[in-house]
């Protein structure tokens, strides 16, 4: 499923850059932001996604409170690792003076609390990563509304993602909205 969609947005983007090659004209510079493609009046405009989202103060401000809480949780397991660590290397000062049995119930109960620290780092890791995914789905969301709004405000047919190693190989600045959507989303609540 996966293959199927990459094809057709493969397809899909050798297709625009096959009408910007067969409609650019660099002998004519004209000041509209747009492109007419054909006589249907086709418009294609696009953003900058690497400047969007460098740019982007929500965006920002959410990726920071995100990095401080990863930082946090990893201050957190740092701290309960080198408690286990303490407890371990106490129990391997210890263990000469104990009887067998005290030494495989402390073992036991170390690897308890070790397996309890592994657990706990994995629940926590699996809930910062669908935190992540949540937060990322909803600025994504954000854009998108807000690139359809103003596509149909500003009369754009299509409003182009552009960054280094896309399949956009060249865009000329000329045709970069990138300024207006970045002005238009942090004017947003």
């Amino acid at each position: 499923m996966k293959n199927i969609s990459l094809v057709l947005n493969l397809i899909l983007a050798a297709a625009v850059a096959f009408l910007f090659y067969k409609v650019y004209d660099p002998a004519s510079k004209d000041v509209s932001k747009a492109i007419p493609v054909n006589s249907s009046g086709i418009k294609i405009v696009y953003v900058n996604n690497d400047s969007l989202y460098d740019n982007y103060t929500l965006f920002k401000n959410i990726n920071k409170a995100f990095e401080e809480e990863k930082d946090s949780i990893d201050g957190f397991l740092k701290q309960r690792a080198s408690g286990l660590e303490k407890e371990v290397m106490k129990y391997q000062k210890d263990a000469v003076s104990m009887t067998d049995q005290e030494r495989m119930q402390r073992e036991e109960q170390l690897t308890k609390v070790q397996q309890g620290l592994v657990e706990m780092r994995n629940q926590l890791l699996d809930q910062l990563g669908d935190k992540e995914k949540k937060l990322t789905d909803s600025i994504q969301t954000k854009i998108n509304d807000f690139i359809s709004k103003y596509s149909i405000e500003k009369g754009y047919t299509y409003i182009l993602g552009y960054q280094p190693g896309s399949l956009i190989h060249y865009a000329d600045s000329t045709f970069d909205i990138t300024e207006e959507v970045l002005r238009g989303l942090n004017s947003q609540k």
